[in-house]
């Protein structure tokens, strides 16, 4: 609908503004020279590129992921039927979980055995 369209078109032109902004940033700090001859300046200014992003990226990370508990609070309780369907699903894995174990009981019964009758044969 309209509505909808304008925003989006409003959405994608502040995406281009602050990208050509962006782009003129860069351009202005790149296209500015100055050499750096002390080596100890210039592993500190290496450091701060590699890391910057990567703590910017944490940072941003940490603002626009959403409190879980904040998050479970807004959900409604589950139906009766999500309920049922939960606790169907959850003894069908114990049962699959108990037939695992069982199986893993079983095989190290059986390694035991082999084991003490390669013991007997020696």
């Amino acid at each position: 609908s309209g509505c909808c369209d304008f925003k989006l078109d409003c959405m994608l032109n502040a995406l281009r503004q602050i990208w050509e902004a962006q782009e003129r940033l860069k351009h202005r700090v790149h296209s500015f020279r100055m050499p750096i001859r002390n080596p100890r300046l210039l592993f500190l200014v290496k450091t701060v590129y590699f890391f910057t992003p990567i703590v910017g990226g944490y940072l941003l990370m940490q603002q626009i992921t959403p409190d879980p508990e904040l998050m479970r609070a807004r959900m409604p309780p589950p139906s009766g039927e999500a309920l049922r369907i939960r606790e169907k699903r959850n003894s069908e894995l114990r049962e699959i979980l108990a037939q695992a174990q069982a199986a893993v009981d079983e095989a190290e019964a059986s390694a035991r055995r082999a084991e003490s009758s390669s013991r007997a044969a020696s």
